[in-house]
């Protein structure tokens, strides 16, 4: 049985966008904590922005790694400073 978008969103999961920055709890091997949104599906793909490698996610294993979301324009999705 397929879960619809409300449902998802009701039970605490984050929707994502394209072109969205996470910025994660641990950085990567280069040093960057920030993360393009480059697929969304089943599992999430992103691009770090220091060294632009890719790296596939599944969504569980990002919602936990996630610290905080921007917009692709520079805004904080949720409202921290």
């Amino acid at each position: 049985m397929a879960v619809n978008r409300l449902e998802r969103f009701e039970k605490g999961y984050t929707m994502y966008e394209l072109n969205d920055i996470l910025i994660l709890k641990k950085p990567h091997p280069c040093g960057g904590v920030k993360w393009q949104v480059v697929r969304l599906g089943a599992d999430v793909k992103l691009r770090c922005c220091t060294c632009r490698k890719y790296v596939n996610l599944m969504r569980d294993d990002l919602q936990k790694r996630v610290k905080n979301t921007e917009t692709e324009k520079g805004e904080r999705k949720n409202g921290e400073k």
